[in-house]
C-alpha cells in the first residue's frame, strides 16, 4: 500500500509557480490539499495562481478534497457569504478549465 501524503498549500502561496509544480511533484500521492491565498484573502484577490492550480489539479485527475482557509478580519463579516464567494469563485475556474479541455482537439 503506497502512502498518501496531505500538504497544506498556504507555505507554497509565496511563488504562483511553486504550488502547481508541488502537486506535480506528488502526483497520485496526493488526497487532499489545503489552500489559502496570500494573508487568507478571497480567492482573485491574492497572488495565488488558481487557474494552474485548479488545472494541474485536473492533469492529475485528482479526485480528493479541496478545502479552502479564509480569513476573517471582522466580527461584521457573514461567514457564509465569504465561503460563497469562494466556493463560486473555484467553481468557476472549473468551468472555464472544463470549456477550455472541450475545446482541445481530442477531448471527448
Amino acid at each position: 500500500m503506497r502512502g498518501r501524503r496531505e500538504r497544506d498549500h498556504s507555505p507554497l502561496a509565496i511563488s504562483a509557480t511553486l504550488s502547481w509544480a508541488y502537486v506535480r511533484a506528488m502526483g497520485s500521492d496526493l488526497v487532499h490539499v489545503h489552500v489559502s491565498d496570500v494573508d487568507r484573502l478571497l480567492p482573485g484577490e491574492g497572488r495565488v495562481d488558481w487557474f494552474g492550480l485548479m488545472q494541474t489539479l485536473q492533469e492529475y485527475q485528482f479526485e480528493g478534497y479541496v478545502t479552502m482557509e479564509l480569513g476573517l478580519d471582522s466580527r461584521l463579516v457573514d461567514p457564509d457569504k465569504i465561503a460563497r464567494t469562494a466556493l463560486k469563485f473555484l467553481k468557476d475556474v472549473e468551468s472555464k478549465l472544463d470549456a477550455e479541455r472541450k475545446m482541445e482537439p481530442d477531448a471527448s
